[in-house]
């Protein structure tokens, strides 16, 4: 008699929870939002801020100054954008006549231009004129700033 009156009560317990739960698409709903608010905290609020909350993945555009990045180290696996990797970039920031800053980032690497970023490696960049260590890799410009050794 035992195991039946467990078993009965686990049931009643199954029907009191599922009469005090919401239904799915109140569940479904509620993920949803919680999804767009952790997507939305994923993207670049602003890039002019002195004190920037996210690093943006790509070149700052509005505003934004060309400098040269010197790539000390990178760490790829953080992800991807469609074929494009996401890595991890150690580098010396050199603006201008400045002093270099040293900088650590997120920067989306095109598929095609993936050689280009090694230890080493000078690349054109554009950086948050506010905060020297915001900046992206300018692509665009990789190809016609590069070395003739590295052609």
């Amino acid at each position: 008699m035992g195991i039946f009156k467990d078993l009965n009560d686990t049931s009643k317990q199954a029907k009191a929870l599922r009469k005090n739960s919401p239904g799915a698409g109140q569940r479904f709903a509620d993920m949803n939002t919680a999804m767009a608010a952790a997507t939305s905290s994923l993207t670049p609020t602003s890039t002019t801020s002195a004190t920037p909350s996210t690093t943006p993945l790509v070149a700052p555009a509005t505003g934004s100054m060309p400098a040269n990045v010197h790539v000390i180290s990178t760490e790829t696996g953080s992800g991807a954008v469609g074929v494009d990797l996401i890595v991890k970039v150690s580098a010396l920031m050199f603006v201008g006549a400045m002093p270099p800053v040293p900088a650590t980032s997120s920067v989306v690497v095109p598929a095609a231009q993936a050689h280009w970023l090694r230890a080493g490696a000078n690349l054109p960049a554009r950086v948050d004129p506010h905060d020297f260590t915001t900046f992206g890799v300018d692509w665009q410009r990789v190809d016609e700033t590069a070395p003739p050794a590295d052609r």
